[in-house]
């Protein structure tokens, strides 16, 4: 059994008051970095876990899956792992402008297909899977003390283009939610951030509206 692992968390302030009009906080985990496919071969080779050799074809054929049943409108239920399936939601809304904007319906008989987009993946764990993580006991810690309230974590404009670059360089693409996710800064200095590092005559990121939501990808010509 591990010993002496460590969670961190960052407390933040619920956008609601509740009904007595006080603010709420939540937790979240104070994530930093992630585990690659590379990155696995390399842990499961030094510890002679699995042969790794097939390691990456296993996993792009289970995407392939995956995004095959999904679409075909089944949730996938990898046994002792969990449940994936697909969210939806309604496509924003452009104005003149070209900014987006979200959708409001109040005719529910006015929605088509065409109004619709794929808007993430949805994971349930297994009872399994999450006895396995809780069976390492971890401790947990406050990043930045006890009452520290978060925020947007600090990042200076280099730090933000290291990051970026390495993660589109081994993912290809980001959108803002990942952003948040990956780096716990707030949805709207995400926004910020990839709108900032999209802009100007030597942009870091390009736009992509390729897949039905705005992404951002690497752009081939930037001079740092």
């Amino acid at each position: 059994m591990a010993q002496g692992l460590t969670i961190n968390f960052t407390v933040h302030a619920n956008p609601l008051k509740n009904e007595d009009g006080e603010t709420t906080y939540q937790v979240r985990q104070d994530t930093r970095g992630s585990l690659s496919t590379k990155g696995l071969k390399d842990y499961m080779k030094t510890f002679h876990i699995l042969p790794t050799v097939e390691l990456g074809g296993v996993i792009e054929e289970l995407g392939e899956l995956l995004a095959e049943k999904m679409v075909g409108n089944a949730k996938v239920h990898l046994e002792g792992l969990g449940v994936f399936s697909l969210t939806l939601g309604l496509k924003p809304e452009v104005d003149e402008e070209g900014k987006k904007h979200k959708r409001v319906v109040t005719a529910p008989e006015k929605i088509t297909g065409n109004d619709v987009e794929i808007t993430g993946v949805s994971f349930v764990p297994d009872k399994e899977f999450m006895d396995k993580i809780r069976s390492r006991h971890p401790h947990f810690s406050q990043t930045g003390g006890k009452g520290a309230v978060g925020h947007s974590l600090g990042y200076t404009e280099e730090q933000m283009k290291t990051f970026l670059t390495g993660y589109l360089n081994e993912n290809g693409y980001i959108n803002r939610r990942m952003l948040r996710f990956c780096t716990h800064v707030t949805r709207y200095m995400a926004a910020q951030w990839l709108t900032k590092l999209s802009s100007g005559d030597n942009p870091l990121l390009i736009e992509d509206n390729r897949m039905g939501s705005l992404y951002y990808t690497l752009n081939p010509a930037y001079q740092p």
